[in-house]
């Protein structure tokens, strides 16, 4: 595996999101923008894992609801329409800055598939090849629209008061 350039770890107690970073590390670019079905392997992850959410920032709920309002108003709004003006403007670099930004918000509230097209648009921009980026653009905004209405029919059940 190290000759194949498989050189990554994980480190444990595992964590999907980092184990999902370092798979895709390791495939070559053109597996990268193939779809996971192509492959006969199923990577679909949930929306968002709210059961995760709730430990890693120790159910502290003002904080998880603070965090995610600030998350959908204003984070990936701003971030998704600088990569749609990156990828129309063919903009490597704020393609790759744009992505990255929400490849990490992503990240931080465990939104791994969005975490995952994020990355892939990152990149493409690092490969400087933009031939795939507007279909990688138009899975990323239908991830994030199924996000957010996930947010709205789940999160309430943790988080009352939790409006938009």
């Amino acid at each position: 595996f190290l000759n194949s350039g498989m050189d990554g770890y994980v480190t444990k107690p595992l964590n999907s999101e980092q184990l999902y970073a370092a798979i895709e590390g390791c495939m070559t670019p053109e597996h990268r923008t193939a779809a996971p079905s192509q492959h006969g392997l199923s990577l679909q992850q949930p929306m968002l894992n709210i059961d995760e959410l709730l430990l890693t920032f120790d159910y502290d709920m003002a904080f998880i609801e603070e965090l995610m309002t600030t998350y959908l108003r204003q984070s990936s709004p701003e971030m998704l329409t600088a990569i749609r003006q990156a990828i129309c403007a063919k903009d490597l670099a704020l393609l790759q800055q744009a992505s990255h930004r929400l490849t990490g918000a992503a990240g931080v509230i465990g939104a791994i598939q969005i975490y995952m097209s994020a990355s892939l648009l990152e990149q493409m921009a690092l490969e400087k090849r933009l031939d795939d980026a507007q279909d990688a653009l138009q899975r990323l905004e239908e991830q994030m629209r199924a996000l957010e209405e996930y947010i709205h029919q789940h999160l309430q059940a943790y988080l009352p008061n939790f409006a938009l």
